[in-house]
Protein backbone atom coordinates (compact mmCIF):
# COMPACT_ATOMS: atom_id res chain seq x y z
CA UNK A 1 0.00 0.00 0.00
CA UNK A 2 1.80 3.47 -1.22
CA UNK A 3 0.25 6.69 -1.31
CA UNK A 4 1.07 7.95 -5.23
CA UNK A 5 2.61 11.43 -6.70
CA UNK A 6 -1.52 11.94 -7.97
CA UNK A 7 -2.41 11.54 -3.90
CA UNK A 8 -4.38 8.41 -4.58
CA UNK A 9 -4.20 5.20 -2.27
CA UNK A 10 -2.54 2.45 -4.16
CA UNK A 11 -2.57 -1.48 -3.00
CA UNK A 12 -0.88 -4.55 -5.05
CA UNK A 13 -2.36 -7.58 -5.04
CA UNK A 14 -1.36 -11.35 -5.33
CA UNK A 15 -3.29 -12.06 -8.09
CA UNK A 16 -6.13 -9.40 -8.42
CA UNK A 17 -4.02 -6.72 -10.46
CA UNK A 18 -4.16 -3.26 -8.43
CA UNK A 19 -6.45 -1.24 -6.95
CA UNK A 20 -6.64 2.57 -6.43
CA UNK A 21 -8.57 4.41 -4.02
CA UNK A 22 -9.97 8.03 -4.27
CA UNK A 23 -10.91 8.42 -1.08
CA UNK A 24 -14.64 7.79 -2.03
CA UNK A 25 -14.35 4.58 -3.93
CA UNK A 26 -11.99 2.25 -5.23
CA UNK A 27 -11.18 1.41 -9.13
CA UNK A 28 -9.65 -1.87 -9.99
CA UNK A 29 -6.98 -2.19 -12.44
CA UNK A 30 -7.10 -6.22 -13.86
CA UNK A 31 -6.38 -6.01 -17.42
CA UNK A 32 -3.35 -8.29 -17.57
CA UNK A 33 -2.12 -7.35 -21.11
CA UNK A 34 -1.91 -3.71 -20.11
CA UNK A 35 -0.04 -4.53 -16.40
CA UNK A 36 1.84 -7.62 -17.51
CA UNK A 37 0.47 -9.54 -15.17
CA UNK A 38 -1.89 -9.33 -12.30
CA UNK A 39 0.62 -10.69 -9.22
CA UNK A 40 2.39 -7.59 -7.25
CA UNK A 41 4.63 -7.44 -4.36
CA UNK A 42 6.27 -3.97 -4.03
CA UNK A 43 4.94 -0.62 -4.86
CA UNK A 44 7.38 2.06 -4.53
CA UNK A 45 6.62 6.08 -5.25
CA UNK A 46 9.43 7.98 -7.22
CA UNK A 47 9.21 11.82 -7.67
CA UNK A 48 6.82 11.50 -10.74
CA UNK A 49 6.11 7.66 -11.06
CA UNK A 50 4.66 4.68 -8.88
CA UNK A 51 6.50 1.66 -9.41
CA UNK A 52 5.47 -2.20 -8.70
CA UNK A 53 6.83 -4.89 -8.53
CA UNK A 54 5.42 -8.30 -10.07
CA UNK A 55 6.25 -11.45 -11.51
CA UNK A 56 9.60 -11.19 -14.03
CA UNK A 57 8.44 -7.72 -14.50
CA UNK A 58 7.95 -4.02 -13.12
CA UNK A 59 5.45 -2.19 -14.07
CA UNK A 60 5.33 2.00 -14.41
CA UNK A 61 2.35 4.47 -13.50
CA UNK A 62 2.95 7.82 -14.67
CA UNK A 63 0.49 10.73 -16.43
CA UNK A 64 -2.39 8.43 -16.17
CA UNK A 65 -0.16 5.84 -18.18
CA UNK A 66 1.17 2.07 -17.51
CA UNK A 67 4.45 0.90 -18.90
CA UNK A 68 5.36 -2.84 -18.55
CA UNK A 69 9.34 -3.80 -18.41
CA UNK A 70 10.23 -7.57 -18.45
CA UNK A 71 12.85 -8.70 -16.03
CA UNK A 72 13.07 -11.87 -17.17
CA UNK A 73 14.30 -14.31 -14.79
CA UNK A 74 14.18 -11.90 -11.46
CA UNK A 75 10.87 -14.02 -9.85
CA UNK A 76 9.14 -12.09 -7.81
CA UNK A 77 10.58 -8.37 -7.29
CA UNK A 78 9.72 -7.80 -3.56
CA UNK A 79 11.94 -4.80 -3.41
CA UNK A 80 12.60 -1.49 -5.22
CA UNK A 81 14.27 1.21 -3.23
CA UNK A 82 15.59 4.58 -4.96
CA UNK A 83 19.37 3.86 -5.47
CA UNK A 84 20.00 7.43 -6.95
CA UNK A 85 18.84 10.14 -9.35
CA UNK A 86 17.93 7.86 -12.15
CA UNK A 87 18.56 3.87 -10.98
CA UNK A 88 16.03 2.10 -8.89
CA UNK A 89 17.68 -1.13 -6.73
CA UNK A 90 15.27 -4.07 -7.23
CA UNK A 91 15.42 -7.46 -5.21
CA UNK A 92 13.85 -10.19 -7.35
CA UNK A 93 13.61 -13.69 -5.78
CA UNK A 94 16.50 -15.21 -8.23
CA UNK A 95 18.25 -12.08 -8.65
CA UNK A 96 18.97 -8.62 -7.80
CA UNK A 97 19.54 -5.81 -10.35
CA UNK A 98 19.74 -2.13 -11.03
CA UNK A 99 17.29 -0.37 -13.00
CA UNK A 100 18.05 2.93 -14.75
CA UNK A 101 14.79 4.41 -15.37
CA UNK A 102 16.40 6.71 -18.11
CA UNK A 103 17.91 4.53 -20.08
CA UNK A 104 15.62 1.31 -19.37
CA UNK A 105 18.20 -0.82 -18.38
CA UNK A 106 18.57 -3.48 -16.36
CA UNK A 107 21.81 -4.50 -14.87
CA UNK A 108 22.43 -7.89 -12.36
CA UNK A 109 23.58 -7.30 -9.40
CA UNK A 110 25.63 -10.19 -7.36
CA UNK A 111 25.66 -10.71 -3.75
CA UNK A 112 27.54 -13.58 -2.51
CA UNK A 113 28.09 -15.20 1.26
CA UNK A 114 25.53 -13.01 3.05
CA UNK A 115 24.40 -14.65 6.07
CA UNK A 116 21.08 -14.03 7.33
CA UNK A 117 19.53 -13.70 11.19
CA UNK A 118 23.04 -15.80 12.28
CA UNK A 119 22.50 -15.20 15.97
CA UNK A 120 23.01 -11.92 16.58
Amino acid sequence: VAEGVDGYIYLATAGSGISRYDGVSFEHFTNKVELGGLYFFEIAVVTDAIWFGGDDHMLEYKDGSWRNYEIEGAGEIRQILVYDADRLFCVGSNFSFFFSRANVEQEKVEIRDVKINQGI
